[in-house]
């Protein structure tokens, strides 16, 4: 354990000392993206919402201890698994260890994405690897020489994004500035990390008797989108869901807007999730995302600040 891990986890035994463990009127529901294997992880924007095998399943353990596992958020005392995206390197790694525990998982499907890699999974691919150099996007040069203008390049084309420019206009200009071809060792060593699953393994997910939900059409930030192409986006086209669960594409505050919450709640979708600590408000709900650690101190830290802003 690293000097910054060992007094991070003093400090979490510290804030922890007194209180119990946190419980509240609804179902704590936390939020997963990628389940990898420590080895493969590394510290950079690609991996920043992954969690190692053995950390998860270490999580898992820790939550069964404490809460009952949950179908439905608007239960008390329980908890609920979610995981949104979902890449092959998910279905093989956290599946088994679900099922080992006896937990149904929730899994947000992106209907474009099947089989494919999603676009934003391509994005921060390609922030994280390119080689260092200077780079020409949208008439703008960008020169990376370090870890950190990586960034910095991505707090400067989050920015496109949020204005409204569609997904695929943006990866296109990456790959024009940089091709993704040349990429091509990084994909494939990462090729389960980086590749959604498919109707194969929601067949499975299905037959194993987890909940399949929807994740939108293509992973669009919903709050750019005008009223036809918000309702598109967010219309199935498939028949595999098990529920009308819905986890909005990003969940963080500047992802949606209250339209857009009132488009879903119109579309019958419940429950929502958001992917931030948010107050219950009819069918919508927030969720917790835990750090990729195995500390108890530290999960109970997290839970125990997540409901404190939820209240």
């Amino acid at each position: 354990m690293s000097i910054k891990s060992k007094l991070k986890e003093i400090y979490f035994k510290a804030a922890a000392l007194g209180r119990t463990i946190p419980i509240a009127q609804h179902a704590l529901v936390l939020n997963y993206h990628h389940i990898v294997p420590a080895e493969l992880m590394e510290p950079n924007l690609l991996f920043g919402y992954s969690h190692s095998i053995e950390n998860f399943e270490k999580q898992m353990e820790w939550l069964l201890k404490h809460y009952e596992p949950l179908s439905e958020p608007s239960k008390e005392g329980g908890f609920m698994v979610t995981f949104d995206d979902c890449s092959l390197a998910t279905f093989e790694n956290a599946t088994p260890i679900l099922d080992k525990l006896g937990i149904k998982g929730h899994f947000f499907i992106v209907e474009e994405a099947l089989d494919q890699i999603l676009w934003i999974d391509k994005y921060f691919c390609w922030i994280s690897y390119v080689p260092f150099d200077t780079y020409t996007l949208n008439k703008t040069t960008f020169t990376i020489t370090t870890d950190s203008d990586r960034k910095t390049l991505h707090s400067l084309l989050w920015k496109m994004i949020a204005s409204g420019m569609p997904a695929g206009q943006l990866i296109e200009l990456m790959n024009n500035s940089y091709a993704f071809k040349e990429l091509s060792d990084i994909q494939l060593k990462l090729k389960k990390r980086l590749q959604c699953l498919g109707k194969k393994e929601i067949q499975a997910l299905i037959k194993g008797g987890h909940h399949v939900g929807f994740h939108s059409q293509s992973h669009a930030m919903l709050s750019t989108l005008e009223e036809t192409g918000l309702k598109n986006e967010i219309s199935p086209h498939e028949a595999f869901y098990t529920n009308r669960s819905f986890a909005v594409p990003f969940g963080d505050p500047s992802a949606y807007t209250p339209k857009v919450l009132q488009t879903l709640i119109e579309a019958r979708y419940d429950p929502i999730f958001l992917n931030h600590s948010h107050a219950p408000s009819g069918p919508v709900y927030g969720r917790l995302n835990l750090p990729n650690t195995s500390s108890s101190a530290g999960m109970k830290y997290y839970i125990q600040k997540h409901f404190e802003t939820q209240s």
